[in-house]
């Protein structure tokens, strides 16, 4: 080859670098032209759906059927605007969210499905007043209504059977309900006003031993049922009903930056005219609560942007629940139910 042609293929491979490497470059950097011939620097979107067979759009448009190996869906280079997301799948409720895409940032969301056929399978009769879990253990403690007052309960929801008092079985009675409970390493403390029981589960033989510990009764100024304060499974945030049990709030107890579903430290979650009872997170999620209002037990979102889904989970009479695992029990008429989340 001449070095006069060679001389002219590098100069024709200066001029095309220069023409080249500027675009390469503002599109590596993350720039694109949008639709009205602005230059701006891309986003992107990542939704979860959480399981398999949902479909995900995005401004209409279907983008990803969900399966065992992907059950997200990610997708960057998207210019600086609002997106509207759905996420549906055949017999659950569908849930919806409006997501700002930023410059330089991926909005990230997680969605949550609730099947629209829960239903509850009867597992116990009795006059139940109320169910909550022992913290820590597979053992339901049931509130029972009686002529002179309440007796309590201790059932093994897997065996489906109470467990046998054999020794205090008289002090799991009492004129009024207890105030509070606790666990303390392998002893759990039921607590009323003038008294305090220690009791002590053997799982493996199905029985339980109660003792009176005067030490521990409290009194009337302390606040009840503590556990209506719901601390996450990292410790990072907590989620309370108040004290005249008609709001669920919720705040984020590390320093910023917040996560994704908080848009401030603390915020209001949901609030009712009528009373919330039970509530508890959701299994496996710190961002989804469940509670009970009038005749339903609903799921509702901690993270509000846009909108705040919130979805029923199981319709009854007068819903009392606690969560075991993946399962619900609900307390409801007379029926201890099941529910398969």
């Amino acid at each position: 080859m001449k070095k006069k042609t060679r001389t002219h293929i590098v100069r024709v491979a200066i001029v095309l670098f220069f023409l080249i490497a500027p675009p390469v470059l503002f599109y590596a950097s993350g720039w694109r032209i949008t639709s009205d011939f602005s230059f701006k620097r891309v986003g992107g979107i990542f939704i979860n759906a959480g399981t398999t067979g949902a479909e995900i759009y995005l401004d209409g448009k279907l983008q990803k059927r969900t399966n065992i190996l992907q059950q997200g869906l990610f997708v960057q280079g998207l210019t600086p605007e609002d997106v509207s997301i759905i996420v549906a799948k055949e017999g659950h409720w569908p849930w919806t969210k409006t997501l700002e895409v930023k410059e330089s940032f991926v909005a990230e969301a997680r969605a949550f499905l609730i099947s629209q056929d829960i239903t509850g399978t009867a597992i116990r009769e009795g006059r139940y007043s109320d169910i909550y879990t022992v913290p820590g253990k597979e053992i339901i403690l049931l509130e029972r209504k009686t002529a002179n007052g309440f007796t309590y309960e201790f059932f093994l929801p897997r065996e489906r059977r109470l467990l046998t008092v054999i020794r205090g079985s008289g002090s799991l009675s009492s004129s009024v309900p207890f105030k509070t409970f606790y666990m303390d390493s392998d002893n759990f403390y039921l607590l009323f006003t003038s008294k305090g029981l220690r009791i002590q589960f053997d799982e493996s033989a199905g029985t339980l031993t109660a003792d009176l510990v005067t030490t521990y009764a409290v009194d009337e100024s302390l606040p009840s049922l503590p556990h209506k304060i719901l601390l996450d499974n990292r410790e990072q945030s907590r989620v309370w009903i108040s004290r005249d049990n008609t709001e669920i709030r919720a705040e984020w107890l590390k320093n910023a930056p917040l996560p994704y579903y908080f848009t401030e430290k603390e915020t209001s979650v949901f609030r009712s005219p009528n009373i919330i009872r039970s509530f508890y997170f959701y299994p496996g999620r710190r961002d989804l609560v469940l509670f009970a209002v009038q005749g339903t037990i609903f799921a509702i979102e901690l993270d509000n942007r846009s909108t705040r889904n919130f979805q029923p989970v199981y319709n009854g009479r007068n819903p009392y629940f606690t969560i075991v695992g993946n399962a619900l029990y609900i307390i409801d008429g007379n029926s201890l139910l099941e529910a398969k989340l």
